[in-house]
């Protein structure tokens, strides 16, 4: 049996979080590894419902992409000006991705998106 796909969640909102639900009904399949949101409030409560601990949670998305890859993918849910910001740094560290729409706000970003995915291997859907 394959192990799950470990994920970390970026931007701890409403979408993330129901995204992340899928873990808790399907441990076998996904499983929550990290958590990086500015909001202290949001962060622990991702982080007591996964088991996170606390050097897997993360203040902001910055930070996690500066420590080595530690999941597999990210579930991004961060506020739509900062999806492309925060895309390229983990798609640079090798995170395939689950992006929120709009994926980017400018044509030019989308395409960046593109072009990053491809060159670090990486699925973004």
């Amino acid at each position: 049996m394959q192990r799950p796909v470990t994920v970390a969640v970026v931007g701890a909102g409403h979408r993330s979080v129901a995204y992340a639900r899928y873990a808790l009904r399907h441990p076998d399949r996904m499983k929550v590894v990290a958590v990086a949101d500015p909001n202290p409030l949001r962060r622990e409560a991702v982080a007591a419902q996964h088991a996170i601990p606390a050097e897997e949670c993360f203040a902001g998305y910055e930070e996690l992409a500066a420590r080595p890859r530690l999941a597999d993918a990210v579930i991004n849910g961060t506020m739509d000006a900062l999806h492309y910001p925060s895309a390229m740094p983990l798609l640079a560290r090798g995170y395939h991705m689950l992006l929120e729409k709009p994926m980017a706000r400018r044509e030019e970003e989308v395409r960046g998106l593109i072009d990053a995915a491809r060159e670090h291997g990486c699925t973004v859907m």
